[in-house]
């Protein structure tokens, strides 16, 4: 399904494919399973990632406004909850 080499546990629950391509086939394997998956070029790794994007909080975790206590761990969390509450009240243009 995507020719992998080897696989690596990196965490409970996942797994780093090494030389995987990335095949459509997959994609749909992961969503009729309810699995998440992502395609990481090689070589790269989510630690080096500096960016986390998504439609709300809790599509990382049930806690609400999870994202204000994660900024919170980094130092940040005003910073963040100005943006979330800009983004609550429908102050950002995302396009």
């Amino acid at each position: 399904m995507t020719r992998a080499t080897s696989t690596e546990r990196i965490a409970p629950g996942a797994y780093r494919l090494a030389n995987a391509f990335q095949e459509k086939s997959l994609a749909a394997w992961c969503e009729a399973r309810e699995i998440d998956h992502a395609f990481v070029p090689e070589g790269r790794r989510f630690a080096d990632l500096k960016l986390l994007a998504m439609d709300m909080d809790s599509t990382l975790i049930t806690i609400d406004e999870c994202i204000d206590e994660i900024g919170e761990m980094a130092g940040r969390k005003a910073e963040i909850a100005a943006i979330t509450a800009q983004a609550m009240r429908g102050e950002i243009d995302y396009t």
